[in-house]
């Protein structure tokens, strides 16, 4: 996926950049959407998010340096199988800063294997390290007594990081989609 900086002063890029499975060595009939970008607290780091179609198919997050675009780092969502949201968009995923810039989190609707409810589409949440891109720690949430899918919508970070909130639609088997409110999806 292609990410572009452009310079506020006259409208023209100031470096681009981006994740490519052609680059990574991967088959070039391979689909690498970009679907999401923030920016580090103190405007040092981007971050972007999106899907690739590696030989796995998975959900990537990279964080560039701000100013000449070169990659920090790179890595992949662990143990979530992207999946095509209602309006068929594939991978859709977002990804938000902490307010203190420590932590990189990214939301997704995936197929979550590591849950008993993996069968179905959740919201998956994760949170990585914003200097090394570890992964710090995973969830995921799907009440599958009254929803059989969940597709992301937005990802919210409380400004005091005790927080993430996801919101979206669900499936409601006998009622369609629903909106579903934001609720608490992982806490520092």
């Amino acid at each position: 996926f292609l990410t572009i900086a452009y310079d506020t002063a006259t409208g023209r890029p100031a470096w681009t950049g981006g994740y490519g499975s052609l680059r990574a060595g991967f088959p070039a009939d391979s689909d690498d959407l970009g679907w999401s970008v923030d920016v580090s607290p103190d405007g040092g780091r981007v971050y972007v998010a999106g899907y690739s179609d590696d030989p796995v198919s998975g959900y990537r997050i990279e964080a560039r340096d701000a100013r000449t675009g070169a990659e920090l780092w790179s890595t992949l969502a662990p143990l979530v199988t992207p999946t095509q949201d209602q309006e068929g968009l594939f991978g859709l995923v977002k990804v938000r800063s902490s307010a203190g810039g420590g932590e990189v989190y990214v939301a997704m609707s995936a197929y979550d294997e590591a849950a008993l409810a993996g069968r179905y589409v959740s919201f998956a949440v994760a949170a990585f390290d914003s200097g090394s891109g570890d992964l710090l720690w995973r969830g995921s949430y799907h009440d599958a007594e009254r929803i059989q899918a969940s597709y992301l919508k937005d990802l919210a970070v409380d400004p005091t990081g005790a927080r993430v909130y996801v919101t979206g639609q669900a499936w409601n088997q006998g009622a369609g989609f629903v909106q579903v409110t934001a609720f608490l999806a992982g806490r520092r």
